[in-house]
């Protein structure tokens, strides 16, 4: 079985120039916060207005930005979108660079490091340094730039706001600033676009071998999201429903499925007169 899926590899996919308009509205808007209220600008709107969600269901939500989860969630996916998830691969060892190199340079601190702890909502660990960018937030918008490559506007626009919702979720857990999350969001996507352009020159994981490969190390991350028990402890079970779901999945598509249609293709060949 070829482990590309057939309409990858029919239609073009779309890293263009949307992925960088849309990383310039978020670096435009977090340009405006700083002018318009400093680096602290909108934290307590947000931290306040999200005390709607319950500590599980923020924890839930947060983890999402997680990488190891990230990584689990995608091999969901990797069936289906191949060449995104090479994209994925790309856009995220370029965006684990910049960030980190970012970090360091900006040195900036977390809410809990200079605000007072009963000032606002805090859950999860007490991180106090290198607020600038958000990580989860860089994360979720590769994961979504990929995928979003592959469908169309309206696919495009809800996963690049489930994203967001991920980014906000950080200013709502009190680790991290508006302005954090905004830049998360720009670097994600430039990232992106960065790595559609490496990947027009460099192949390997839309190969055979290469996808497997991809696949296998996804797995690894699946069964390690599974084992652990993650930064937010409410997050617990959707992590584990997010590693059982992609490892079954891709069970099913690369390991069952070949062998099934394998014999079904000898038993055609078998009632073939000769």
């Amino acid at each position: 079985m070829n482990t590309t899926d057939s309409r990858s590899q029919d239609t073009p996919l779309v890293a263009g120039r949307w992925l960088l308009w849309t990383a310039a509205a978020f670096a435009v808007a977090a340009a405006l916060l700083l002018i318009g209220g400093g680096y602290e600008a909108g934290f307590f709107a947000i931290n306040d207005a999200a005390r709607v969600l319950s500590d599980g269901e923020l924890s839930r939500l947060t983890q999402l930005g997680d990488s190891l989860t990230a990584l689990s969630l995608f091999l969901i996916f990797a069936w289906r979108y191949p060449r995104a998830l090479w994209l994925a691969v790309l856009g995220a060892l370029i965006a684990t660079a910049l960030s980190h190199g970012i970090k360091p340079i900006a040195h900036l601190s977390r809410p809990p490091a200079v605000l007072d702890l009963e000032l606002f909502r805090h859950l999860g660990p007490l991180w106090k340094r290198d607020s600038f960018p958000s990580g989860h937030t860089v994360t979720a918008f590769v994961v979504a730039g990929a995928l979003a490559c592959e469908l169309r506007v309206t696919g495009r626009v809800l996963l690049l706001g489930a994203a967001l919702l991920v980014g906000l979720s950080r200013v709502a857990a009190g680790v991290h600033w508006p302005v954090d999350v905004l830049a998360g969001a720009a670097l994600g996507l430039v990232s992106v676009r960065l790595g559609g352009l490496l990947m027009q020159r460099w192949r390997w994981g839309l190969r055979p071998f290469g996808h497997r490969l991809l696949v296998l190390a996804l797995a690894g991350c699946a069964i390690a999201d599974f084992i652990r028990v993650p930064s937010y402890p409410g997050a617990h079970g959707l992590t584990r429903l997010i590693a059982v779901l992609g490892l079954a999945l891709s069970f099913f598509h690369y390991v069952i499925l070949p062998r099934l249609q394998a014999r079904m293709h000898g038993a055609r060949a078998a009632t073939q007169p000769h």
